[in-house]
């Protein structure tokens, strides 16, 4: 798999100080399930039910060239991995989200590489539809959807140079509608609640001298709020839970290159969840009902949840944050599981506390795989 391959960490980001890795604050151990199709290069897992169904997408390259490679949007359900149909003739797809139901799995859809992503929906039946354009000749992903029957995401038009803006799409209408901003600056929406009350996101709020971007939530009349960061020009709201706690990552300087995971509540307070020791960057990625928290933090500089990954990112380690501590995933592996994988992200954590991340085998450079890690108490 390509190192420079989109992932939505999804889709896809206050103690005060950074907090390193506190072994003894983790009791439980983890095993490693890991998705490796015979016929592709690399997968990934972008979204995981409490149930344990896992989605995502896998890679199949004929050469190390990215216009040679194609991309299959699947459903990992009973150990199996079964293909989603995709978009009649086209060869890239990604399932992003799922909601809690089972019944729904929304992404995005291409011809090839080189076109553009048009966002789509799978119902239970297998059968694919593309979303309404909220946009002309737009650009749209889809990136969460609920068991109302609303997904979120964001569009953009690919004629000149057009703003990014947060979509919601009404599934049952059949509609999509923006959520504004002031000036209808650049927005995307990545979260959505399971009762529809809370969409979050990000939100520019200046272009010049330096783009500013800030962590944003709509409530359930679409009133925008904007959240405090952490000192920087960057703060992004990456998931929610029920309990309409968010979690995404926050900058600590205009520089941009120092970045902490954050944890926002509706009050518009702000929690540092900090990195793990001697990393410059952390982003949290998904939050589940009880708190636990998970991510990534990396020693190198990256651009967050809609990240490539590139040297950046795989040069991480996926964190699971709890009771007030951080804790570099690799450190928790079972040890038959230690010595075969690395774990440099991590993408979901459902309510059993089940994990979703992005591994690489340690005898493999070249691909990288979805994995789920199983609690072993």
């Amino acid at each position: 798999m390509r190192k420079d391959l989109a992932i939505t960490i999804l889709s896809c980001v206050s103690l005060g100080s950074a907090i390193g890795f506190v072994d003894n604050a983790f009791a439980t151990s983890y095993s490693v399930e890991a998705i490796i199709p015979a016929d592709a290069n690399g997968t990934i897992i972008t979204d995981l039910t409490d149930d344990g169904e896992a989605i995502g997408f896998t890679v199949k390259c004929e050469a190390r060239v990215k216009k040679a490679c194609s991309q299959t949007a699947f459903i990992f359900r009973d150990s199996q991995l079964i293909p989603l149909a995709p978009v009649e003739g086209d060869s890239v797809s990604e399932a992003i989200g799922i909601n809690p139901s089972r019944d729904l799995i929304v992404g995005f859809s291409q011809k090839n590489y080189k076109s553009e992503p048009y966002a789509v929906v799978w119902g239970d039946d297998g059968s694919v539809k593309i979303l309404p354009k909220f946009l002309e000749n737009d650009i749209s992903v889809a990136i969460a959807v609920n068991d109302k029957d609303f997904a979120v995401g964001y569009a953009k038009s690919n004629q000149g140079s057009g703003n990014e803006v947060a979509v919601a799409w009404d599934l049952t209408e059949g509609i999509a509608y923006g959520l504004e901003t002031p000036n209808n600056m650049d927005s995307a929406a990545f979260a959505i609640n399971p009762e529809g009350l809370l969409i979050a996101g990000y939100m520019q709020k200046e272009k010049f001298p330096f783009r500013k971007e800030v962590a944003v939530f709509w409530n359930a009349d679409r009133k925008l709020t904007e959240l405090p960061n952490l000192g920087g020009w960057r703060s992004r709201v990456m998931a929610v839970n029920t309990h309409e706690t968010m979690v995404g990552f926050s900058t600590l300087s205009k520089m941009r290159i120092e970045q902490h995971a954050a944890l926002w509540k509706t009050d518009g307070s702000i929690q540092d969840l900090g990195k793990l020791d001697k990393d410059l960057h952390a982003a949290a990625t998904s939050i589940n009902d009880n708190d636990q928290i998970v991510g990534y933090s990396s020693g190198l500089f990256n651009s967050g949840m809609m990240a490539k990954l590139d040297g950046g990112i795989m040069q991480s380690k996926g964190f699971l944050y709890e009771n007030g501590a951080m804790a570099d995933l690799n450190a928790l592996l079972r040890e038959e599981d230690a010595g075969n994988w690395n774990i440099v992200a991590a993408t979901k954590i459902n309510n059993e506390g089940l994990i979703a991340a992005v591994a690489q085998k340690n005898d493999d450079s070249d691909n990288y795989w979805g994995v789920i890690l199983r609690p072993q108490d």
